[in-house]
């Protein structure tokens, strides 16, 4: 057997399991983020709602549920 090749079957096993491992906590964000701006906007901030766009998409996608909570505060003040 080759030594090399499994070497390398080895490192492409490990960057795949890493990629997939970042698109499912990129998936979950999204989903939590999303399902939180939708519920914030139906309660809270039901006169004024937060826009739900390509960039708040985005921004609760990768920060997740603190993002989320900066875009309440940033709506809050009429920033957003």
């Amino acid at each position: 057997m080759n030594i090399e090749l499994l070497i390398y079957a080895i490192i492409i096993i490990i960057i795949v399991y890493i990629i997939f491992k970042f698109v499912k906590k990129l998936i979950i964000n999204t989903i939590l983020g999303l399902l939180l701006l939708y519920g914030l906007n139906l309660t809270i901030f039901s006169a004024n709602p937060i826009p739900i766009n390509v960039i708040t998409i985005i921004i609760s996608a990768l920060l997740g549920i603190p993002g989320v909570l900066a875009l309440a505060i940033l709506n809050y003040f009429n920033i957003l």
